[in-house]
């Protein structure tokens, strides 16, 4: 909603088709970020996706998706609240993961301020088709 995009305009996907786990010091399922193998082992089913569904923006959430469509030297620091062009021509708008916010509260005026970005981009691209 804060992008102004219905849920019916999107297509939603991960990077990592499985959900990486470790178990914590209390013994506990705890998410941790997927490592470069797994990364490496999910990136033919995402390109197949992206193939299929031929998106006219993509928009990352955080370093892993990012890293994922720009490379491994890609930082959300360096993209966030921007649109950059993938190899292959696609455009990528990178924003930081929401679940940041809840870890660093300090990025919660940051990601608003990415948010307007993302829609004044929308806006600017809506009027120029």
């Amino acid at each position: 909603e804060a992008t102004g995009l219905a849920r019916e305009e999107l297509y939603l996907t991960n990077v990592v088709k499985f959900r990486p786990v470790r178990i914590s010091p209390k013994g506990t399922v705890a998410n941790r970020p997927p490592t470069q193998e797994e990364i490496a082992l999910c990136i033919p089913y995402l390109e197949a996706e992206i193939g299929q569904v031929n998106p006219q923006l993509i928009l990352t959430l955080g370093n892993v998706a990012l890293q994922a469509m720009l490379g491994k030297e890609a930082k959300i620091g360096q993209y966030h609240g921007r649109a950059a062009q993938t190899a292959d021509g696609r455009t990528v708008f990178a924003l930081y993961h929401p679940a940041s916010i809840i870890y660093n509260p300090k990025l919660r005026q940051t990601y608003a301020e990415d948010l307007a970005q993302l829609r004044a981009y929308l806006t600017k691209r809506d009027k120029s088709c």
